[in-house]
């Protein structure tokens, strides 16, 4: 896919003008990954609601200090429609996750994104088909 040249100018305008609070901001980032993470230090009620929507195997390694945390922001709000697409999409996220492991990160793995796309398309494409046959 091309970029226009008037988009790709005020993309690089815009990484020019950020670059420096980018590369610290990217600087404290490697730093907390290599802390690792620090849920002992939290109190019981931060931790209770840091865990409250994790399944039993979540809440364990969670609670061990062993593995990250993945949040979860959607803008999608599957109360507007009566499809609701995305509805799985979540769970999709935290069980590729925990598939992969601690050690992977899917936002610099490259080709993370592209098989999670591809995930959720034949998801979406198995979901049509359902409600083609009633089922959903």
């Amino acid at each position: 896919m091309t970029v226009r040249r008037e988009i790709a100018a005020i993309t690089a305008r815009i990484a020019g003008r950020s670059r420096k609070n980018r590369e610290a901001y990217l600087a404290r980032v490697d730093a907390a990954i290599g802390e690792g993470p620090h849920r002992t230090v939290l109190s019981c009620g931060n931790l209770a609601h840091g865990f409250a929507a994790c399944g039993p195997v979540d809440k364990a390694l969670l609670a061990a200090d062993r593995v990250p945390n993945l949040g979860i922001v959607t803008s999608y709000n599957d109360m507007l429609s009566a499809h609701q697409p995305f509805e799985t999409y979540p769970q999709t996220i935290k069980l590729a996750a925990r598939e992969a492991g601690p050690a992977t990160d899917p936002f610099i793995d490259p080709g993370a994104c592209a098989a999670y796309a591809a995930a959720a398309a034949a998801g979406l494409v198995r979901r049509i088909a359902e409600e083609e046959e009633g089922g959903g």
